[in-house]
């Protein structure tokens, strides 16, 4: 097993047929930093937008994107027809394309010190300040006063503070405020003066993900996601959002990229109104495979039932919630509920963090069914490596290295099969007090549980 950033998964062979296809009308259609969205799309005559490619992009085409940095919230409107009829959005080959959810801010006027301050107008967020939003939701349980937006310079996230007054006393600190019309932002940039070299804001809640549920086939491919302001992604909210995702779509490739500096969940594949749960084929089988996920707040991989049937294979998650400012009961590299015969294999999760509670490396939380977890490496973690909270199973754990914290299992049906362990015991914690649900084998179609089968293991 190579511990690279590019752990290759041999558990599932997964044929994928080149973008286009068979069908001579699919195009290739170019975006670049020196198009307009007056073009034509094609290579001598780019689009400026990446949405602009989207909203005419057809099952079997390919966007190429070439190098820069292009500030908007890719919201694809369809997706693909099949494996053969994709729609596919792609970096150039050898091109570095970043994908931003901040915006640059040259209007800092310096205060007491490192401390500069810049006033905005509230219309430069839309329809989302992230600065008058907190982070909030279900078992977040410590931090709740942070926002959603974040500061940042050349590239790197600074740390909120409560008050003014901190800020002028710490350096990469900062601090907000909103009225009625502008939105005032204080940050202590130290010797480094932010109107020349690159600070940012957050102004967009995601980076590429739908604002229709249910879009199928569609290739997210070498781009580097960042800095996305999206709110705290529990399973009991209606839309789980994160900085990139398929919005309970089904089909999806996610891979080849990078996503950092995501306010809570980097890649989340989590439920969205105006779906079935109860069909199997309505979502999932998605491929999230060779990215570089970190420095997440909240987690680097998470959802709710839209991970079903899914292959999570060949990344590296690393430094998930290493600021510790905000968390919970939802911190790890990889989170699931209610998911279905999926894959996780080949990973690499290093590094995290916690106040309190969480701070998993990965953990399948609740009403998972058909989990295969093998050949991860997983360390440097505040809690368990593997965590398997309440799950009917069945659930396989095979050929993984995991070191340190200890494994800790409360679910039912599990087989631990040729792990290293290093300094990581089993700790199986049964609760009695909670059981979760379970489904016909694969399947979402819930088997009640009559009274008289109910159990408690003492």
């Amino acid at each position: 097993m190579m511990l690279g950033t590019r752990l290759i998964s041999t558990a599932v062979c997964i044929a994928v047929i080149a973008p286009g296809g068979p069908n001579a009308l699919s195009r290739e259609i170019h975006v670049s930093k020196t198009g307009s969205d007056s073009g034509s799309g094609s290579q001598a005559r780019p689009y400026l937008a990446i949405n602009k490619a989207a909203s005419v992009a057809q099952p079997g085409d390919t966007v190429t994107v070439h190098g820069g940095t292009y500030r908007e919230w890719v919201k694809p409107p369809r997706g693909g027809t099949g494996d053969d009829r994709r729609i596919v959005y792609r970096a150039a080959p050898g091109e570095t394309v970043l994908i931003k959810g901040s915006e640059r801010i040259t209007s800092w006027t310096r205060q007491a010190g490192g401390a500069w301050k810049a006033e905005l107008p509230n219309s430069l967020f839309g329809d989302y300040n992230p600065y008058a939003l907190n982070v909030s939701g279900g078992w977040l349980n410590y931090g709740k006063w942070h926002h959603r937006g974040d500061v940042y310079l050349n590239g790197e996230a600074f740390y909120e503070k409560q008050t003014a007054k901190e800020v002028d006393e710490a350096e990469q600190s900062w601090h907000c405020r909103v009225d009625d019309e502008v939105t005032i932002i204080r940050a202590n940039f130290g010797k480094a003066d932010p109107n020349t070299e690159v600070a940012e804001i957050n102004v967009r809640k995601s980076l590429f993900m739908p604002e229709i549920t249910g879009l199928k086939y569609i290739t997210v491919d070498g781009f580097r996601f960042m800095h996305a302001a999206a709110n705290w992604a529990p399973p009991v909210v209606e839309l789980q959002t994160g900085a990139v995702g398929p919005r309970m779509g089904k089909h999806w490739i996610i891979e080849n990229c990078t996503v950092t500096h995501a306010r809570c969940v980097g890649i989340i594949l989590g439920h969205a109104p105006g779906v079935d749960y109860s069909d199997i084929d309505a979502y999932g089988d998605h491929v999230i495979r060779n990215n570089v996920i970190r420095r997440c707040g909240q987690a680097g991989i998470a959802g709710q039932k839209g991970a079903t049937r899914s292959v999570i294979s060949g990344n590296l998650i690393e430094d998930t919630n290493y600021r510790k400012e905000f968390g919970g009961w939802e911190t790890a590299a990889i989170k699931f509920h209610n998911s279905v015969d999926t894959v996780i294999s080949g990973n690499l999760i290093r590094g995290v963090f916690r106040q309190q509670q969480g701070a998993f490396g990965i953990w399948i939380d609740f009403g998972n069914q058909g989990i295969r977890i093998t050949r991860n490496v997983i360390y440097n973690t505040d809690a368990a490596t593997v965590f398997l909270e309440m799950n009917h199973g069945p659930t396989v754990v095979d050929n993984n290295v995991l070191i340190g914290e200890a494994i800790r299992s409360n679910s039912e049906a599990t087989v631990f099969a040729h792990n290293l362990f290093v300094d990581c015991p089993y700790q199986y914690h049964p609760d009695v007090n909670r059981r979760s649900q379970y489904f016909k084998p694969h399947t979402t179609k819930t088997v009640l549980i009559p009274l008289e089968l109910e159990f408690s293991v003492v």
